[in-house]
């Protein structure tokens, strides 16, 4: 049997006409997601002090202003705390969460931690300033809002701890004894080694060791050298700045 041919004009083709083309576009465009109508407007965001007023590694309230758009029972706010120190805003890892009440107000307890630079920058000066900062949003406002600016001045020393051991400092055999306490962060932030000589309580059979200059925020270890005696071996480990303190 003789098989019949196509031309290219039996395929049925033609060419799309611009208004296809426009259609065809618009339908493979991604259409923006519809957001809803906010529920509340984030006013303003402020500093309360306690009643010892603003201190570094201590606490205050962070305070958010709302205003209702509608009713809502969604009022979770979500807040960001900053330090700002020679033109670098540190982010201090502390994310709280505060909820509005019927008046309006969002209230939640944050640390002035003092951040990395500024802590830094305290050893060697005393009187450098900061500025802290926070951020609030919430999923049903349609703006993130920032702080007022708090302006702090270091004018205190840094924190130090002391810590008490059963080792007579008069022993000879504790004069090639190394402790070293340092910070468990990835980045070992903190770490000093002190010898029975830097003993602070004279007339006793115990040493008695003030480390300075600590993070409040960090936790720590402490490991000792017995020098020619034995190996090194970790009298603590990981333990809180204030379980030390305490």
């Amino acid at each position: 049997m003789q098989k019949s041919w196509r031309s290219i004009n039996d395929l049925y083709y033609s060419k799309p006409t611009q208004d296809q083309k426009q259609k065809s576009a618009d339908t493979d465009e991604e259409q923006p997601e519809k957001k809803d109508d906010p529920e509340i407007r984030l006013v303003e965001g402020k500093w309360i002090a306690y009643s010892s007023g603003f201190q570094f590694n201590k606490k205050c309230t962070a305070r958010v202003k709302v205003e209702f758009l509608k009713k809502t029972q969604r009022r979770k706010i979500m807040i960001k705390t900053f330090v700002e120190f020679d033109g670098e805003i540190e982010n201090l890892g502390q994310d709280v969460e505060a909820f509005a009440e019927d008046d309006g107000i969002a209230e939640t307890d944050v640390t002035l931690f003092y951040g990395e630079k500024f802590y830094q920058a305290l050893k060697e000066n005393l009187s450098a300033k900061c500025t802290y900062i926070f951020k609030a949003k919430s999923n049903v406002a349609a703006d993130e809002i920032e702080s007022e600016p708090l302006k702090m001045t270091g004018s205190a020393e840094l924190p130090c701890v002391e810590i008490n051991l059963e080792i007579d400092p008069h022993d000879i055999s504790t004069c090639d004894d190394k402790y070293t306490l340092f910070s468990t962060d990835a980045q070992r932030t903190y770490s000093s080694t002190l010898t029975v000589k830097d003993d602070c309580v004279q007339g006793d059979i115990f040493t008695t060791l003030r480390f300075k200059d600590l993070h409040e925020n960090l936790n720590y270890t402490l490991k000792i050298d017995p020098g020619a005696d034995g190996q090194v071996y970790t009298l603590f480990e990981n333990i809180p700045f204030k379980q030390l303190k305490d």
